[in-house]
């Protein structure tokens, strides 16, 4: 993954089609290949806050990339394996099991340039679909 900022600002769409702006800000681990991030989504209607995350973009004991993230909304933190990836769209995918039994994620990053399309598809006994996405760009 190729972030050429560590701040990040933008706008977008949320699962109940309402507008906010988002902030992700994400920085190297030192001596690691793992990015820390932070996202937060603020409602642009009445400057609420709907959405915080952090996660760890990191290799596995396995050698293979994952996202490790938590949710204000979720439980607990989930794994999001590599689906798929190129020099510009890396997918992470989840398939809840116990607790979250049902519940499946995507996690998309489309780079373009040096911004980028972070969009969440996912769904509860079903296909997952696009819910919420936002256009960020460095600050």
């Amino acid at each position: 993954m190729n972030f050429t900022s560590q701040y990040y600002s933008g706008t977008g769409i949320n699962h109940d089609r309402e507008e906010f702006s988002g902030s992700f800000k994400v920085e190297a681990l030192p001596g690691t290949q793992t990015k820390a991030y932070r996202y937060i989504a603020t409602r642009t209607a009445d400057n609420t806050k709907v959405h915080e995350e952090v996660g760890l973009i990191t290799i596995n004991e396995n050698n293979e990339p994952a996202l490790h993230v938590h949710m204000e909304e979720m439980p607990c933190t989930t794994v999001h394996k590599l689906k798929e990836a190129n020099e510009k769209r890396w997918v992470f995918e989840y398939k809840g099991h116990n607790q979250l039994a049902g519940f499946t994620s995507e996690l998309v990053f489309e780079f373009d340039g040096d911004k980028f399309k972070y969009l969440h598809r996912w769904a509860m006994g079903g296909e997952v679909s696009d819910k919420s996405w936002c256009l960020l760009e460095p600050k």
